[in-house]
């Protein structure tokens, strides 16, 4: 069949134009944005028949531009009607002849909308036209302005959109019933609201599968479904003949995905790397060349093969899935997976979203560049209306831009009405309204986190209210205390949601930094676990996360317990109670029977469980793109990521680490020493020690005036005045290039300039004091060098004291690029060439980038579930799932108790074996011998019903433990559940008289009892 020509309708493009303008009249800016946002931005089939599509662009400085003879244009690229995006391979190149249109748009302030006849619109079976807009600048250059509203995205972020039937997508779900027969409750509006997020398996979608995709996830439910099913027909037990990777993605109130959204990817030039322009020409019909201007363009495409951990994300297109994660490339095969869920046989299974609109990666600058103002800095500089300056996870986003705000709670509002129930906001302290001036801590941005929070969902007919957790630990990380400083409860107290409902937030125990390996955690974070037990009904609590799973591997010592040096820090040290091998200790801090019975049995609120930390996976921050970042990604997290997730047996096992084994390292020792060994520094360990010399503000600093025997980079004052003279009158061709890199590195982002500059000044007088005392009391020595340090830091005073700003931005800017991340000087580190294997001898920063590749490629293998399935415990998978069930059973348990001691109470108890009266007074503990024991109970709302808990949650075996001070008197209780292991030790009754035997780090026992 012939595809029509495609055409713009001035006719309905000039209506829907006045229809904006009339409804927009009296709005405020940001009202008017979301109204254009809603009705005319991103790609839609217009009408009541559908056979327009209507299509619409945010160009920022349009009018401006054209005036200065730039050109702005709709390009369109028409597949074959034989074409199939489920046809595509990852590893096999598709040539395809598409016919392309340029027509014009209509423009009105700083938008370009148009309405096309002819465009044929994406469904599950059909593809739809590719479209972005195209710029030519006023000096000729030639760019690709892409929609951020896109609904699909098959051939990655860089390459045209897809035009997309969303809105009969979801008219035709399955679903429909769940949404109204499964809400908490029906609102005075008519709205309805999504049941709590409840007991949540966070899955990352790229490791759950062999296949890595949202449709092997789909059939991987669908087969449970269908086993369940025919286990009711068959009078069974639901679970019957599962094994424990299966038990273990059951039992569940709701499902949290990993950001499915489009990630960043390898290549950015042109349409990127899964769309590429071949050859073109004049198109043609019945061999005559058309005259109204479409042209033959032969494009090459592959299927997106990216792999990443999901928070890599560029904001660009976060209405749509990640194409990396479809089988097919259709959005149909994302709303499969919620159609299933919502129709779990026994009982639904809710769906969470993970929404990351708080950062984006560096790459996001490009597809989202401002072009009249436009600068070839680094990506990381590259000026975005869409983007503020850099921070820990990429670029900030720019929310004081009122259409910016619009257009990302438009992508926002999109995603949601695919019928999802809850939504988590990751990072809510990095949503920056502004940094206050005279405390230099920002300013959250309180109003689009609360937009985001009241944002209505409409599907299957109904408003609806969606459950929103939120992530926050702020004062974090401005506040060298946050963990303690922080509420955790500053969401659920200022969210103002209609009808008294509550956002959720992220508990004290899930947040990123708590690490269950540690050594004594438990006894150290007790007063946490009280605050729990207390306020913990708006709370995500749980076990393990991503993040925990990574933080583990970072933030845990490798220095076992049972070599502890009395007095030194706890910390220091992980529980070697826990395993022999590191890898074992991971699996069981994050799947600590005690733990997870006092999250699932006990303790109010939303308990989370990572799928792959319970089924004993290794889990590492990995990305696939070879970028400019990845060598220092592999530097910070390789090392620790294999010394505590991979065991040399696990490595050498053929399918693990083909990569790396090929570019010479066949042993896991040649790329990490074994910790406590005598063994040299193997490649990831040089390699780490390369990225912990790049400097923070404090190192910047001494390096100007410290001892160059410390941090410091100068000898003496005469050092640094001559430097600094260099700086400011260039006396060679080295020295103009290198006030040249720094100009550009203090103009490319004048925050950390000021953040840096800010910094020296507050610490000056605080260093020249503590010279000061240095000088009363250090020995004679000491003191000629400390003299040369107050001079050099005299020297720093008198340029603050004169308010010569400029020669302390680019002396604080020479001393960050020192020890800068360089991957060329890594390159020729001594230390590292005695490292790297001898394939590798001709060691270069390419050689470096490829390493770092293979290396995440080898990572993104291991971390996928399917080659761990059978190390998992079915005891504890069985364990698991029964306390699921036990929860769903008693939904009051996750309110808040009343803490009327009688009917709810929890404590600590802090005991050792063998303890004797003494007799006198004595609180000489011993800590460090003893066990954590956590007990308490819990009253059902009609106090007709207690469930107690018994958790000794760290320590040796206890021979004999004695109930007789926990719990009342004449209390009489009744085994539910008792942890793995113990089923033939713990009594079926217990009272004050009962003394259990042999009991063990990380056993608890649920009880119950009726009064």
């Amino acid at each position: 069949m012939q595809q029509a020509l495609v055409t713009l309708n001035e006719k309905a493009t000039h209506e829907l134009i006045g229809s904006l303008r009339e409804s927009c009249a009296d709005c405020s800016e940001f009202e008017k944005a979301r109204r254009v946002a809603r009705l005319a931005l991103g790609a839609e089939p217009f009408g009541s028949t559908n056979q327009e599509t209507r299509i619409g662009f945010w160009f920022p400085g349009r009018e401006a531009l054209l005036k200065q003879g730039a050109e702005l244009e709709l390009e369109v690229f028409l597949p074959p009607d034989s074409f199939r995006f489920q046809d595509l391979k990852p590893d096999q190149a598709h040539t395809i002849e598409f016919t392309r249109y340029r027509l014009p748009m209509v423009g009105f302030d700083e938008y370009l909308v148009g309405v096309y006849s002819g465009l044929p619109v994406g469904s599950r079976d059909k593809a739809g036209a590719l479209y972005c807009l195209r710029y030519v600048s006023p000096d000729g250059n030639e760019f690709r302005v892409r929609d951020p509203l896109a609904s699909s995205t098959p051939l990655g972020v860089f390459a045209p959109p897809e035009v997309y039937d969303m809105a009969a997508m979801l008219a035709g779900r399955s679903d429909g019933e769940f949404f109204t027969d499964w809400a908490r409750e029906r609102y005075p509006d008519g709205s309805y609201r999504a049941r709590d997020i409840g007991s949540t398996l966070e899955i990352h979608v790229g490791t759950a599968t062999a296949e890595g995709t949202v449709a092997a996830l789909t059939r991987r439910y669908q087969d449970l479904a269908g086993r369940m099913r025919a286990n009711q027909t068959a009078g069974l037990d639901l679970y019957a003949g599962m094994d424990a990777a299966e038990r273990a993605l059951l039992g569940y109130d709701s499902v949290e995905l990993m950001p499915e959204v489009p990630q960043a990817e390898r290549s950015m030039r042109d349409f990127g790397e899964f769309f590429v322009v071949t050859a073109e020409g004049p198109a043609t019909r019945g061999g005559e060349r058309l005259a109204e201007g479409p042209a033959t363009v032969q494009v090459s495409l592959r299927k997106p093969d990216l792999k990443g951990w999901g928070y890599d994300v560029v904001l660009y297109g976060t209405a749509a899935i990640n194409p990396g994660m479809l089988e097919t490339g259709r959005p149909d095969e994302f709303l499969e997976l919620i159609e299933t869920l919502h129709t779990m046989p026994g009982k639904p299974i809710q769906v969470a979203l993970d929404s990351v609109l708080g950062h984006a990666d560096f790459q996001g600058a490009e597809l989202l560049r401002t072009f009249d103002m436009d600068s070839p800095e680094l990506l990381k500089y590259r000026h975005s209306r869409y983007l503020a300056g850099p921070n820990m996870y990429g670029r900030d986003v720019r929310y004081g831009d009122p259409t910016v705000r619009a257009i990302l709670l438009e992508m926002y509002h999109r995603k949601n009405n695919y019928g999802i129930d809850a939504i988590r906001v990751d990072g809510g302290q990095d949503f920056v309204q502004d940094i206050d001036e005279l405390t230099g801590l920002k300013i959250q941005d309180d109003e689009f986190l609360n937009a985001m929070s009241t944002e209505v969902q409409h599907v299957a007919g109904i408003a609806r209210r969606l459950d929103i957790n939120i992530e926050d630990g702020r004062p974090w990380p401005d506040d060298l205390n946050w963990i303690y400083n922080s509420t955790y409860l500053c969401h659920v107290w200022e969210r103002n949601l209609p009808f008294g409902d509550h956002t959720k937030q992220w508990s004290p125990l899930i947040f990123a930094h708590n690490v269950h390996a540690k050594f004594k955690w438990f006894y150290t974070k007790w007063d946490r676990f009280k605050d729990v037990f207390k306020e913990g009904a708006d709370w995500i609590t749980g076990n393990s996360t991503h993040d925990n799973a990574r933080y583990l591997y970072r933030m845990t010592a490798t220095t076992p317990s049972s070599n502890y040096i009395p007095g030194a820090p706890l910390e220091q040290y992980y529980n070697n109670d826990l395993g022999s091998e590191l890898s074992e200790v991971a699996y069981r801090a994050l799947n600590n029977p005690a733990l997870t019975a006092l999250n699932l049995g006990f303790f109010p609120g939303s308990p989370m469980f990572f799928y792959n930390s319970t089924v004993g996976t290794p889990w590492l921050f990995f990305r696939d793109l070879g970028d400019f970042y990845d060598t220092k990604i592999v530097a910070d997290e390789a090392a620790p990521f294999l010394v505590w997730y991979v065991p040399e047996s696990m490595y050498a096992l053929p399918q693990h680490f083909r990569r790396c084994k090929e570019l010479g390292f066949q042993t896991r020792a040649s790329l990490v020493a074994t910790p406590g060994s005598n063994d040299k520094p193997a490649f990831l360990d040089e390699l780490n020690r390369l990225t912990s010399l790049i400097k923070t503000d404090a190192q910047i600093f001494l390096y100007l005036y410290d001892s160059p025997s410390g941090a410091g980079g100068y000898a003496d004052r005469s050092e640094l005045e001559a430097a600094l003279a260099r700086l400011r009158k260039p006396q060679s061709g080295a020295d103009e290039q290198r006030r040249a890199v720094l100009d550009r590195r203090i103009a490319a982002d004048s925050f950390e300039s000021d953040r840096k500059l800010g910094y020296c000044l507050a610490m000056i007088p605080t260093a020249r004091e503590h010279l000061a005392a240095d000088r009363r009391e250090l020995p004679a020595k000491d003191q000629p060098e400390l003299i040369r340090q107050e001079e050099k830091l005299g020297l720093l005073a008198e340029l603050a004291e004169q308010g010569d700003g400029t020669a302390l931005r680019l002396l604080l800017e020479g001393a960050a690029a020192v020890d800068d991340y360089d991957i060329s000087s890594w390159a020729s580190d001594k230390g590292l060439l005695r490292a790297t294997p001898p394939q590798m001898q001709e060691l270069s920063a390419e050689g470096l980038r490829s390493f770092a590749r293979a290396f995440q490629l080898d990572a993104a293998e291991i971390c996928n579930v399917v080659h761990h399935t059978g190390a998992m415990s079915p005891d504890f998978a069985e364990f698991a799932l029964q306390l699921r069930l036990f929860r769903q059973a008693n939904p009051w348990l996750a309110d808040n108790p009343s803490n009327d001691i009688h009917y709810d109470f929890f404590n600590r108890n802090v005991v050792t074996n063998g303890a004797r009266h003494l007799g006198g007074w004595s609180d000489k503990g011993d800590i460090i011998n003893a066990n954590t024991l956590y007990y308490g109970w819990r009253s059902s709302p009609d106090k007709a019903r207690q469930i107690l808990v018994i958790a000794n949650m760290e320590g040796r075996p206890l021979r004999r433990y004695s109930l007789r001070f926990l719990l009342p008197v004449d209390a009489v209780w009744h085994r539910v559940l008792v942890s793995p292991g113990m089923a033939d030790r713990a009594p079926d009754i217990i009272d004050r008289t009962t003394v259990l035997k042999d009991f063990r780090g990380g056993e608890v026992l649920l009880y119950e009892r009726y009064l």
